[in-house]
């Protein structure tokens, strides 16, 4: 009969295997008590602070936890400070995981640029502006090709922004 059970964490032994037992020694008589220890399986991680962070730099700290990584697509950030960096993990740092999980981090790219739209048709320029996270604001003129923009191209603008287009 089992009369306690300590459930210690071990880096080496699995989950639910039995790490040791008492009394030890001879073989307890049918129907006594026996104390064992089962592990627990290797101890959680914390996910540490990774913003800020490169994303070599994240990964590293993430390995020394034992811990995996996977990237997410790197996406556009109102501050250009950011650009390069780890701008969200998940988890999120904090988060107390199984050693081997995967952290999925996401880098910053900073503001989009205006791409250069000058000859393009309005359907041209808004499939161009999508892909940098922008959008088509006003159309102004008769039709035809783009001539001018606004903000111009290569402006760092905030994401989502929209850019005006002048036509002729």
């Amino acid at each position: 009969m089992v009369n306690e059970i300590e459930r210690p964490y071990d880096e080496e032994v699995p989950s639910g295997q039995v790490i040791d037992w008492a009394p030890k020694g001879t073989s307890p008589p049918k129907g006594a008590n026996v104390d064992l220890t089962v592990s627990a399986g290797p101890a959680p991680r914390q996910i540490p602070v990774l913003a800020g962070l490169t994303y070599e730099q994240a990964v590293a700290a993430l390995e020394a936890r034992q811990l995996k990584t996977a990237r997410a697509p790197d996406v556009y950030n109102n501050d250009d400070a950011t650009a390069g960096k780890v701008v969200l993990a998940s988890p999120a740092q904090g988060n107390s995981v199984a050693r081997d999980s995967v952290v999925t981090l996401t880098v910053s790219i900073g503001r989009p640029v205006v791409p250069e739209l000058k000859g393009l048709t309005v359907e041209e320029a808004r499939t161009k502006l999508a892909a940098v996270g922008l959008k088509l604001g006003s159309t102004f003129g008769p039709g035809g090709k783009i001539f001018l923009t606004t903000p111009g191209s290569g402006s760092r603008v905030p994401p989502g922004s929209s850019v005006d287009v002048f036509i002729l």
